[in-house]
């Protein structure tokens, strides 16, 4: 397939895919005199432009709600662990790694005293384990 092709089978796909004015907005704005349709490496720029989160307010929100993650003496040490690792799943891109050594202090500090020696003795395996 043509370079040409590609490009208008794309900007067909955008266009059909945009409902919002803001969006065709875009499509408006790739156009060029050579490229009268506009062209899909502008709207993509374009696109990530507008939506793409920057690492630094992805990591103030999930601090915030890793912080609001709480566990009860009698709630169940597994769901404070999915919990947190969900958190983690919707915050973490290709970008912006979280780490379980970033998670520990949140651990910690959502549990129980009664947890806190089992957890640092699972850290410390952990970190020898990769050492």
């Amino acid at each position: 397939m043509k370079k040409i092709e590609r490009n208008d089978l794309a900007m067909a796909a955008y266009t059909m895919a945009f409902q919002k004015q803001k969006l065709m907005n875009m499509l408006n704005k790739a156009k060029t005199p050579k490229w009268e349709n506009g062209t899909a490496y502008e709207v993509t720029k374009l696109l990530l432009k507008r939506y793409k989160q920057d690492d630094a307010i992805y990591e103030a929100e999930m601090t915030k709600e890793l912080i609001n993650v709480k566990l009860g003496e009698s709630d169940d040490l597994s769901e404070l662990f999915e919990e947190i690792y969900r958190i983690k799943n919707v915050y973490e891109t290709k970008t912006n790694v979280v780490t379980d050594s970033v998670l520990i202090p949140f651990v910690l500090s959502a549990t129980p005293a009664k947890y806190h020696a089992i957890i640092t003795i699972e850290m410390r395996d952990k970190a020898e384990t990769y050492a």
